[in-house]
């Protein structure tokens, strides 16, 4: 046994004799005893291996061990773990005997995912978690994948019980300020960056969301996806949308990207989302019907050049006063595109340039993108968050059923 190992295996012998010699355990039977000295490191082994018990901590005078029943093999020698099985029972045993000892402490544990396999990780995790004692706290330095996620979902079922700490980019020759990071995409993307490296790309989101755009020329490069990608990514981290041509093209059933990413990616859920356009009801519901989303507006252009993130642009940068001449302004190149143009009444997209170079003008915006995509991209985008009505009413019609 390691020397961590054998330190605990003594104190466990040394909480068994006390035990013994406990006048408040003389109602007890030989087998409740025990229970109590060891049945928390049998159950806590149960919660993370399906076929690895504790049976017995062998005869103490006479070279003493940590005995296991596995499979058919009872009696199974500590030394005859695998190095995963060791790594895990370690880790459980140093945890449980500690907190007994060290009941309002810090635990710090460097990598616990080492010499352990992927499908334990959460597991070791949740179980830790669970035996860390109330006033105490465990502190984790990770690459697992498996050990993140777990911590994500501890903090969402106890909120205020989980922070992540970034360390990337950290010039620990200065004085450092870290805060807890939140957990979005972004912060997701450099968790698998650390992890998997070049690998990354390779992770399977949740769901993988279609929809229009080209993944080709540079101007409108997966333009639709980056706009949903960048109002989502805080809410819906684990979704990708990816550009995959033009709404016929996702219509059609045989399209041969679709189905590659659909077969390696058998683990994502697949939608497809189109825009509007000139579909007709009819049309809208025959489209439900084969799994593809509809948007109630035009297209994104409707959405983004709304009144309402109009009016946060102007609050954005201190110009509220200029609200109302912003929206004449759009209005004007809504009916010009519509009486000059003959594009349709609700087709923004259209109407779009014109409205970009007014609202600059109005606005004296710098820095605000060279053209209307990278405007429309770069600067309204952000404002789209989860409690305006635009990003409400983008949620209804993508994610909600």
């Amino acid at each position: 046994m390691s020397i961590t190992v054998s330190e605990n295996y003594q104190r466990l012998i040394s909480q068994t004799l006390s035990g013994v010699f406990e006048q408040a355990n003389n109602s007890k039977t030989v087998e409740q005893l025990r229970e109590e000295l060891i049945g928390k490191i049998k159950t806590s082994l149960a919660n993370v291996f399906d076929e690895l018990n504790l049976s017995s901590i062998g005869d103490p005078l006479s070279n003493g061990s940590f005995y296991f029943e596995k499979g058919v093999s009872k009696d199974f020698h500590y030394k005859n773990l695998s190095a995963g099985e060791k790594s895990v029972f370690d880790l459980l045993l140093d945890m449980i005997i500690k907190s007994t000892y060290y009941n309002d402490a810090v635990f710090c544990i460097d990598e616990p995912e080492a010499h352990m396999h992927t499908r334990l990780q959460a597991k070791v995790l949740k179980e830790l978690f669970s035996l860390t004692p109330a006033n105490s706290q465990l502190w984790i330095s990770t690459h697992s994948i498996g050990m993140l996620k777990q911590a994500e979902d501890l903090e969402k079922s106890s909120p205020g019980s989980v922070v992540f700490l970034d360390f990337d980019n950290r010039d620990f020759d200065l004085t450092e300020v870290i805060t807890p990071a939140i957990i979005n995409k972004t912060i997701w993307n450099r968790f698998f960056d650390l992890a998997f490296a070049d690998f990354s790309q390779l992770i399977a989101p949740q769901k993988i969301i279609f929809c229009e755009g080209t993944s080709q020329g540079r101007k409108y490069k997966d333009f639709d996806a980056q706009i949903y990608g960048k109002i989502f990514e805080n809410k819906y981290h684990d979704t990708k949308f990816i550009s995959i041509g033009s709404s016929a093209e996702i219509e059609n059933i045989e399209n041969q990207s679709v189905k590659i990413v659909s077969n390696i990616l058998k683990s994502s859920s697949i939608l497809k989302f189109v825009d509007r356009d000139d579909k007709s009801p009819e049309e809208i519901a025959e489209l439900l019907q084969k799994g593809i989303k509809t948007s109630k507006r035009r297209h994104i252009e409707s959405y983004l050049l709304d009144d309402e993130i109009i009016k946060k642009l102007c609050d954005s940068i201190g110009k509220t006063e200029l609200y109302q001449q912003c929206i004449q302004t759009k209005q004007d190149a809504i009916r010009d595109s519509n009486e000059n143009r003959n594009n349709p009444i609700d087709d923004i997209k259209s109407a779009s340039g014109q409205i970009f170079t007014e609202l600059k003008r109005i606005l004296s915006l710098t820095q605000c993108g060279n053209n209307k995509c990278a405007f429309l991209r770069d600067t309204l985008t952000p404002l789209v968050t989860e409690e305006t009505a635009i990003f409400k009413e983008l949620e209804s019609e993508i994610f909600l059923e």
